[in-house]
């Protein structure tokens, strides 16, 4: 969810008495056997108020990462196999380690579940990844540093595995025929994301937002590599 998009509303903070709160939704609520990953995206991984210890700290560790090379990083992920009936994880040091091709072979992995890989999920994570790229490319002046994009798919391979809550049918691709693809795409963590006339931050950023964009073209680019290679 973009604040200020032309897709979505300002959010709304309740309040209840004197204290206000959040509240957040469990995006994997409509999964039985979530598949999930967490990419920490953009080139620069500090926000406007980061001192400049933070500063010298996030940029080696960009420099130093997938983040420096193609805009995007693995920061965590599950994946169910239907085999082993089992999730298996990864935590944001394996995604550290990664090169650039160790990072494609780790989205194979994510859409591997024991027996197959899920070629078929990837029209309708392009489908998604494509729209908020385009509506990043119109916001001007917004940022979105230390952000990431999740990527959930259910791992369950049939129909019968899918919650029949009505929420899920909102994550649906209508293009697709098959009831058992099902796929969200979301962007989180918001803490330093800015943009001109926020709150009282004096900086000033002119354009969209290049870094995270860079990110999002690259991670395109190597899920139509792994649609094309397998798919031959």
């Amino acid at each position: 969810m973009i604040p200020g998009s032309p897709q979505t509303k300002e959010p709304q903070l309740p309040v209840r008495g004197s204290l206000a709160f959040l509240l957040l939704e469990n995006l994997t609520s409509k999964f039985t056997h979530p598949c999930v990953v967490d990419l920490k995206m953009g080139t620069r991984q500090y926000g406007d108020d980061a001192s400049q210890s933070k500063k010298a700290s996030k940029t080696a560790k960009v420099a130093s990462t997938t983040s420096g090379k193609i805009g995007v990083r693995i920061y965590g992920m599950q994946v169910y196999d239907v085999k082993l009936e089992q999730f298996l994880c990864r935590n944001k040091y394996f995604g550290r380690a990664l090169s650039v091709e160790g990072f494609e072979e780790a989205l194979c992995q994510y859409l591997n579940n024991g027996e197959r890989l899920r070629l078929d999920l990837i029209p309708a994570m392009l489908e998604r990844l494509e729209s908020l790229k385009n509506v990043l490319e119109s916001l001007q002046t917004f940022r979105f540093y230390t952000s990431s994009l999740l990527i959930i798919y259910e791992g369950k391979d049939d129909p019968h595995g899918l919650s029949s809550s009505e929420d899920s049918r909102d994550s649906y691709d209508s293009s697709h025929s098959d009831v058992g693809i099902l796929v969200d795409v979301r962007m989180i963590d918001f803490a330093h994301a800015t943009y001109e006339g926020f709150q009282d931050d004096s900086s000033l950023h002119i354009g969209p937002d290049s870094g995270f964009i860079f990110g999002l073209e690259n991670l395109i680019d190597v899920l139509k590599h792994i649609s094309d290679k397998y798919s031959a």
